[in-house]
C-alpha cells in the first residue's frame, strides 16, 4: 500500500503547478520493478506457506 501513497502524493505535487517539475525517468522503472518483485515474493511465499499447511494469521 506505501506504493499507492507515493504515487498518489507524486500526482498531487504535480497537479499543483508551479510547486514542483516532475519528469518521469529511470527511476520509474526501478520503483515498478520493486512493486512487480515484492507482488511476485509475496506470492511465492504465500505458495509456499499453502503447501506447507502453514497460513499467515493476523495477530490484532
Amino acid at each position: 500500500m506505501m506504493d499507492v501513497f507515493v504515487v498518489a502524493i507524486t500526482v498531487v505535487l504535480v497537479k499543483a503547478g508551479g510547486l514542483v517539475n516532475a519528469e518521469p525517468q529511470r527511476g520509474i522503472y526501478v520503483f515498478g520493478a520493486a512493486v512487480l518483485s515484492s507482488m511476485i515474493v509475496t506470492m511465492l511465499f504465500d505458495s509456499i506457506a499453502a503447501k506447507s499447511g502453514h497460513t499467515f494469521q493476523p495477530t490484532s
